[in-house]
Parts: C-alpha cells; structure tokens; sequence
C-alpha cells in the first residue's frame, strides 16, 4: 500500500499575526499591521512586505513549476528590513535559473520564514510541507539554538503559540511581578538543553528528508559548534552530531565571517543587501545543482511492511524497546515480562516468537519518552533489528540539563514521580524537579512527546525497518484538551496511522508531577541553623516569665 502525497501545503502557523494576500509592516509591538487595517500607515524607514495565499511572505505557490525551491528560517531567511528582491532567498531564485536551464519564472519559490522563529518552528514547518509537496530543493538555514517556542492558551502571541529569545530575557520585570509563563520557561532552557534540542531538530529534518528522496541543503550559524565543547564532550549531544550529515552542511551561513559585511541599519544585527549576495556566491560555489526532474505525478512514499508470518521471519531480529516498571536486571529482561509487556504487539509478538526469530528487549534505564528515543537511536545502529516494536512512556517526564557548581552539567529526568534514589537527596535536582513542574504544561508536555513519535518514525522509515508504535497514555487522534492545540493537531496529523499497534487502544494518562508534589530537599547548612535557632528561641524567656530567674544577655 502506498501513502498518497497531499496537493497542497499548509497555511502558516506560527506565533505571529501573518497575514494572507495582503500587504503589511511591523509595528514597533511586534504585530503586522495589514494593509485593509485602519491603523494601517507605515512611517518613513517601516519596510512594507507581501504575503501570498499561505501568509508567508513572497510569491503564490505554483504547484505545476517545473522546478520547486522551498526556503526555511527566521528573520535572516525572511529578510528583515529588506525588499524582497534584496533577500538571499530570491536572489538564489534568480542565480539558479540559468544553471538550470529554465526562465526565472518557472521557479516556484516558496520562503516558510518566520521573523524570530526557532529550530523548533523551523524543523515542524520543514517536516510538514515537504510531506505535503516534495520540492526539488530544500534549503533551511537553522538559526540560533537559544530560541524556543511556548505552547499554551497562556502564551502571548498568535494561534497559542510564543517564540522565545535573547529579546524575552531583556524584557523588564518589576520586583515582585510574577514573570509571564513563556519567560519562566525560557529560564529553565539552559545551553546544552538548547543544543541538544536542535541537533534533534536537525536530525528529524535530515532524515524526513533523505527518506522521501528530498535534495536539501542545511545551513546553520554556528556550525563550528560540531567539532567544540560541549557537543565533542557531552555524550548525548555528541551521538546526535554524529549522525548529522556533514556533506549536506554548508560551511557558511548569513553570519558567518567575510558574508556578513553589512546590516540593514546602523545598530542593528541583521544582513544587509550585500551580505545576502554574497551568501548566494558561496552556496552556488559549494552546492551541486539538483537536476530538473520530469513532469508528472508527485511520487508516493512506501508505507509501512505488515509483518508477514512463515519460514523467511525464523532468521528476523525483533527489538522490542519501551518504559516499564519491573525487577528486571541485566542486559534483557526475561520472557514473562517481555511478554507481558507486549500485550499491545501480541499478534507481531507472538508470530515472531513462533517463527523462531530472535527478540531483543534491553534494559531501558529512564522513564521519559527523550531517554527512549537515544535507546532506540543506539540500539537500531548496533543490533540492525528486522522489525521493531516501541511502547512510548507517558508525556510527563522529559530529560533536561542540571547546572552544577564547578562541574559540567548533568543530564537527568525530571517530572518523574519516583526519581532514582542517588538524586531524592540532591539539592540542585529537588529545585530542578520543582521549576519543571511550574513551567511545563501540558502542551509543551504533548509538544516534546510527538517530536520523540517523530523522530522514531522517520528514523525507522528512513533504514527500511519495519516497526510498530504504541503511543503514550492519553493520546488520541483529533482529540480535544491540550491535544487540541493547532501546532499539536499538525504534528499528531504527520504520524504515519498504519504504523501504531492494531491492538492499540487509548490509555487514560496518569496524573502529571505538580509544583508542590516535587521533592523538597532542603540544604544541610539550613536545617542546621534552624535547629540552632529553634534552641536559642527555647532558651529565651517569654513576656509572662520572671526575668529576674534567667541570667542577662
């Protein structure tokens, strides 16, 4: 069976108010301003910019081009400050047309840029559109790994959805204000989290990509981070970068050294018209041009192999990974619980176990759905398993960087509600695990544990590994609640249905760790001073006493 491509790609979705087939400017709030607005009247030095029929900015999408050309970033991609006949991704356009032998009006190009937007926007943008319409070239400039985006009905932006950065922490906060959830989120987003966000970012893209047969081109400003610390130290983020291939890497971006020679404005960061030249030099140079393929209809994507009982399945290697609670210990755990385990594959398991194949089940030492993902990435590289059956944990846990003093930082599990026993008594992770539960809600909960679902499905796509997939308590198709949020709804729509468990039924989620039920260890230092003081109050005489019986002080 094979998994028919849709004909059109997807409106814009992002945190700020683009709008359609209109004209607008940037407003010093933040917000376009349209051009059928009252409060339409740009001033002098306000760039004026056109959107198409999708809210992104530039040309209307020509879906019979001979040569498709996708472009994704933020505002270095959008041109920020520029006309749009000055922006790289046009200028690209216009150089390439010759090359390929084709008028500049036979390439449809489509910039999915948004002003401000993170790795995280970037790579669920690239991941849907190209799965909606296979271009002839993708070309996504990530951008810088201290950005995230804010999921939530409290988020201060559009559609529920707020992109964060170096500008939110400049934000001034009076003493005693309570600081607005997205900017609570973003101080917890520390260094090695963010790049370890956006190597996964980039991994997910890369292999959407390669499995659909997608020409791409990935550029990003600082890759030199690659071959320095701390992804060449840090195990998790190091296992990652390795698999991210280089050959697709530019080795400049917008920023870079001798590109970057001008802005648009005195004081201000972004490239001006002679650094987008000079980008366009530079990728010409090092990237071969993808060949002009022939008209007809969009190739349609190999669906999922059903796992087919006899004699060729008695020499298969099953691995069968996923988060459970058991005694078990060792590298396996033994047979009763493997088979209990996997009541939702009992049909796959069972005729795999019938035919003679062998079954791997590691050990899987974590609880969130993050530390699955690095197991099932490590274990499908080393066992090479023929089929692969995964049962994701609940959404509520997640991996994150713990700050130590004078000490690198440590990458632990947080919302758990039985942490391992080594960290109850630390005090860096008790005050860890008690941010984690104020500033995760259950969107940006949902938002991590789909982009794990992901991340497997196209990695296990992309090797030609058969698998099946049990999703996480409390997840349902179209469902409402948190699930109900409209970037949720689009990545929920991207998960490949014939690929989750026939036996698959939706599970009620256990409750999610809070604030107040996170450990709460306190410091020796201050259990000793209040003991101490506690002893001096009980020495003091009171009001009602006789001072005459208690010596002066």
């Amino acid at each position: 069976m094979a998994i028919l491509l849709e004909q059109t790609l997807a409106p814009y979705l992002g945190s700020l108010n683009h709008p359609t087939s209109r004209l607008a400017y940037l407003s010093r709030h933040g917000r376009f301003v349209a051009s059928d607005s009252p409060d339409f009247d740009p001033k002098a030095g306000e760039h004026v910019y056109r959107f198409n029929a999708l809210g992104y900015r530039g040309e209307d999408f020509n879906s019979g081009a001979p040569f498709k050309l996708f472009v994704f970033g933020c505002s270095y991609t959008f041109g920020s400050g520029l006309r749009y006949g000055q922006t790289w991704p046009y200028l690209l356009k216009q150089a390439m047309a010759p090359r390929l032998s084709l008028r500049r009006s036979q390439i449809s190009l489509q910039n999915f840029s948004q002003l401000g937007a993170s790795n995280s926007f970037i790579a669920r943008t690239v991941v849907e559109q190209c799965e909606r319409m296979q271009p002839d070239l993708a070309v996504i400039h990530f951008t810088h790994h201290q950005r995230t985006e804010y999921l939530g009905r409290d988020a201060r932006w559009s559609n529920d959805t707020e992109h964060l950065g170096s500008w939110s922490r400049q934000e001034p906060a009076g003493s005693g204000e309570i600081l607005p959830p997205g900017r609570r989120y973003l101080q917890q987003y520390t260094y090695r989290g963010s790049l370890l966000d956006t190597l996964k970012n980039m991994y997910l893209v890369q292999c959407a990509l390669k499995r659909r047969g997608i020409p791409y081109v990935f550029i990003w400003e600082t890759a030199r981070q690659f071959f320095r610390s701390p992804i060449s130290s840090t195990p998790a983020l190091r296992d990652f970068a390795l698999r991210i291939d280089k050959t697709r890497l530019c080795p400049v971006s917008i920023l870079s050294r001798g590109i970057r020679v001008d802005a648009i404005k005195k004081g201000d960061a972004h490239p001006g018209p002679k650094s987008q030249v000079k980008l366009v030099g530079r990728l010409l140079d090092w990237m071969p041009i993808p060949p002009v393929k022939a008209a007809g209809p969009p190739v349609a994507q190999a669906a999922n192999a059903p796992i087919v009982v006899g004699a060729s399945t008695a020499s298969r290697k099953v691995l069968v990974i996923g988060v459970r609670r058991c005694g078990c210990k060792g590298e396996i755990h033994d047979c009763a619980c493997t088979e209990s385990f996997c009541r939702v594959f009992k049909t796959r398991y069972r005729d795999a176990e019938r035919c003679g194949a062998t079954i791997h089940d590691p050990i899987l030492t974590g609880t969130s759905n993050d530390a699955l993902v690095r197991k099932l990435l490590a274990e499908s590289r080393g066992y090479q398993p023929d089929i692969v059956l995964v049962a994701f944990a609940d959404p509520g846990a997640a991996e994150h960087f713990v700050t130590r003093f004078l000490a690198k930082s440590r990458l632990v599990e947080l919302g758990v509600t039985s942490p391992p026993s080594a960290l109850t008594t630390n005090r860096r992770y008790a005050r860890s695990q008690r941010w984690f539960g104020r500033y995760m809600n259950d969107e940006l909960c949902w938002l991590n544990a789909l982009k794990n679902m992901l991340l497997a499905q196209e990695h296990l796509g992309l090797a030609q590994t058969t698998f099946a997939i049990a999703p996480p308590p409390g997840f349902v198709f179209d469902g409402d609640g948190a699930l109900a949020h409209p970037v949720l709804r689009s990545l929920a729509a991207r998960l490949d249905r014939t690929c989750i468990a026939e036996e698959w039924t939706p599970q009620p989620r256990l409750p999610r760790l809070q604030a107040d039920q996170a450990l709460d260890v306190e410091p020796r230092w201050r259990r000793a001073l209040a003991s101490y003081l506690a002893r001096l109050r009980a020495r003091r005489p009171s009001k009602d006493d006789d001072p005459n019986i208690y010596p002066l002080w």
